[in-house]
């Protein structure tokens, strides 16, 4: 069976701090206004050429259910890929968050570090490349074993291309979070992760992650969900000017959104629709060129479409037309599927991680793709 979870971004409707994240919903305020995305453009949207690549599922199994995936390419070469495995969905006690490395595009993985303790919850929530080259790691702990409840977060940091991880930092949540989306290094030795839960907001390090804080609103509700943050440049580029960011977000009711900022993530401005529908999103940011991959959990299959950061400035519907990758077994949807992530392997090629199966055996799986 396959499963392909992947921590979709998604920003919630609200309040950020002082700065206002106007509501998502469209100028009517109804979901039924906006686009319907993949489905308005055909069920039967072109496959890739050619499709998607299978490889083997990542090995050895930690727990019987492994989902949740993030990758990231690093500075070397490498691909990372982090997750949490349990021993079924919801059962958090004994829960290890897993951060594994392959050297050979996907086709292999050595363990590199586990967070594991049978009296707590671990899981894997989010890492990126950091302004001077090294690599941070978030894992959450959830010391009261209630599930999407997670106390605190450990950050760690590798200076060896992921080879190794030393703890930099502990961050108390305010049992406000959910999960993370993603984390990004936007310059002038910032990172955003942004979160959902009880409200919407992000987790903040304005001094190249030695300290953190968790910045947001409890307002609870209907929000969307684990935003992820674009900002035009790699990580390795100037970001001393680079203040405009976008962020990719899912609402569950109205789909896929895009919001901006032009004060390095300070306030973001009303979301807009990218008519692309309520799915589950993976991206790979190479500077000015966004890949993104889209898992529809109610049949498995899963699309890949890119655009640019200038296209999508101009206009959040601008995506180049959707093709089918892959299909998962259908069994496991709608819970058991989805969240897909991207790295890239090479020039001409992205790596798609996501989780597949049935609960309470599921996979972490793979495959490549020309991109």
């Amino acid at each position: 069976m396959a499963d392909s979870r992947t921590t979709v971004r998604v920003a919630r409707r609200g309040l950020l701090h002082s700065s206002i994240l106007l509501p998502l919903m469209g100028a009517s305020g109804s979901a039924s206004a906006l686009p319907s995305g993949i489905r308005a453009l055909g069920r039967s949207a072109a496959s890739c050429d050619p499709l998607a690549e299978p490889l083997e599922a990542i090995r050895p199994k930690q727990h019987d259910y492994e989902a949740w995936p993030h990758l990231l390419t690093t500075p070397g070469g490498a691909v990372l890929c982090g997750y949490t495995a349990r021993a079924q969905h919801l059962t958090v006690k004994g829960s290890t968050s897993v951060l594994v490395r392959s050297e050979d595009g996907g086709e292999s993985w050595g363990q590199i570090a586990v967070r594991r303790n049978d009296a707590v919850g671990w899981g894997f929530e989010a890492m990126a490349v950091g302004g001077r080259g090294e690599i941070i790691a978030i894992h959450s702990l959830n010391s009261a074993l209630q599930h999407d409840k997670p106390n605190k977060l450990r950050v760690e940091v590798s200076w060896d291309d992921g080879r190794t991880f030393q703890e930099k930092a502990e961050v108390d949540t305010g049992d406000v979070l959910v999960t993370l989306g993603d984390l990004t290094y936007v310059g002038n030795g910032t990172l955003l992760a942004p979160y959902h839960g009880d409200g919407w907001g992000v987790v903040r390090s304005q001094d190249d992650g030695k300290t953190w804080e968790v910045v947001g609103t409890s307002n609870g509700g209907k929000w969307p969900f684990e935003g992820r943050i674009i900002t035009g440049r790699t990580p390795e580029q100037d970001h001393s000017d680079a203040t405009d960011l976008l962020m990719v977000a899912r609402n569950p009711e109205i789909g896929l959104l895009l919001t901006k900022s032009t004060d390095r993530g300070a306030t973001w401005k009303k979301a807009e629709s990218t008519g692309l529908g309520i799915m589950y999103e993976g991206l790979q940011v190479d500077g000015e060129l966004i890949h993104m991959v889209l898992a529809d959990r109610d049949t498995g299959e899963i699309f890949s479409t890119a655009s640019t950061f200038a296209r999508l400035w101009d206009d959040a519907t601008d995506w180049d037309p959707p093709c089918l990758l892959t299909s998962l077994d259908p069994s496991g949807a709608p819970a058991e599927q989805g969240y897909p992530d991207l790295a890239r392997v090479d020039e001409q090629t992205l790596l798609m991680a996501a989780y597949d199966g049935e609960n309470p055996i599921t996979d972490i799986r793979l495959w490549r793709y020309p991109g």
